[in-house]
């Protein structure tokens, strides 16, 4: 297995200073972790998720601060990385902005 632990002491907002472990398939390699997120910068726990996501990464579990996340907030926090990728993806595609996104599209700003 591989844990990336997102501690949010990076973000720039202050509410954001739980510790988050993502628990990764064994068959993932760190190189490969490094080489889908090179150059970017995560403020928050959901965008780091939705990166995985979008590179199909297998993600086993989530803890917060060494509790596993139960069913219902581990999806949420899926369902919102989802919405953030979906959000990235119409904004390029239509030339708009995150605003506009979720104005339109009721999606995560």
């Amino acid at each position: 297995m591989f844990y990336w632990v997102f501690d949010g002491l990076h973000s720039p907002s202050a509410h954001l200073l739980s510790i988050f472990s993502i628990i990764l398939s064994a068959s993932v390699t760190a190189s490969e972790i490094a080489a889908s997120i090179a150059g970017e910068f995560f403020s928050n726990c959901e965008d780091f998720l939705a990166t995985l996501l979008e590179h199909n990464f297998k993600i086993q579990g989530i803890r917060h601060e060494g509790v596993d996340l139960v069913n219902g907030k581990f999806d949420k926090m899926i369902k919102t990385a989802a919405g953030v990728m979906a959000t990235k993806h119409i904004c390029a595609a239509l030339g708009i902005d995150s605003v506009e996104a979720c104005r339109r599209f009721s999606l995560p700003a």
